[in-house]
């Protein structure tokens, strides 16, 4: 056990000194990504009030978006210099990978819609969604880094996770302990409403909500803090993934 605590301690120094080389490298992905969040909230105020048609397209901005900013990751993993013109060009294979995954995710979440409508258990779908989330934490780096389309994209973050699962989540518990000190029901409702594609999200998204009716200069640096800390967060998870697909720790 000791030797394993060892060889587990050096994968996650090693992660975290090669995510903060990367954002170091490329901070543009920080610029990039406030302004995703920018253009998909636009999007949101045009294509909102469209009913069925809006949402259609509300769900490729967003699948667009995650696609960009999976390439920023993946490029930055690979050592790539990014500049603002790069950031922009839309890899049409990562697209295509991201929307067979989102359908897929899209169809179970209807199914489930569909069983409780009319009935008072919204809870159910919420739940069903934090188990989503847990159980395809690794969906992202799945798809980015293995290039994994549909079905096999869930069934082989699945297997990941319940192959990882300590390793895996021990440092997103050390991450947002502050946060479940001062508010453990606001984490747990940001996961479950978290996106299972983008799931740094929930680290922006538990950090505005802690800021509450703070003045708005301490709103704004508290979601820039946030968003960096997802950047990094994102990174680091990337090498981890790796590390530990690649087996570069002793197993339990």
């Amino acid at each position: 056990m000791p030797t394993f605590i060892k060889s587990l301690w050096t994968v996650y120094c090693d992660s975290a000194r090669q995510a903060t080389r990367g954002l170091r490298q490329n901070p543009t992905i920080i610029i990039g990504s406030i302004a995703a969040f920018f253009a998909f909230s636009l999007a949101i105020r045009i294509f909102g009030p469209m009913g069925f048609a809006g949402g259609m397209i509300l769900g490729l901005c967003n699948v667009a978006l995650i696609s960009l900013y999976y390439s920023w990751i993946a490029s930055t993993v690979e050592r790539d210099k990014l500049n603002f013109g790069e950031l922009w060009k839309l890899d049409s294979s990562m697209f295509f990978t991201v929307l067979s995954v989102a359908f897929v995710l899209w169809i179970i979440t209807f199914i489930v819609q569909s069983l409780i409508q009319g009935l008072d258990v919204a809870w159910i779908l919420q739940l069903v969604q934090l188990g989503m989330v847990l159980l395809f934490n690794c969906l992202a780096e799945v798809i980015y880094l293995n290039r994994v389309e549909s079905l096999p994209a869930l069934t082989e973050a699945a297997r990941f996770t319940q192959d990882n699962w300590i390793e895996w989540y021990l440092p997103l518990l050390v991450l947002i302990m502050p946060l479940l000190i001062l508010s453990p029901l606001q984490v747990l409702l940001s996961f479950s409403s978290s996106e299972p594609l983008l799931p740094s999200l929930t680290i922006v998204v538990s950090t505005s909500a802690l800021a509450g009716s703070s003045s708005w200069p301490t709103q704004l640096l508290t979601i820039f803090l946030g968003v960096v800390l997802a950047n990094w967060y994102m990174l680091f998870r990337a090498h981890l993934f790796k590390a530990l697909e690649s087996g570069k720790h002793r197993r339990r």
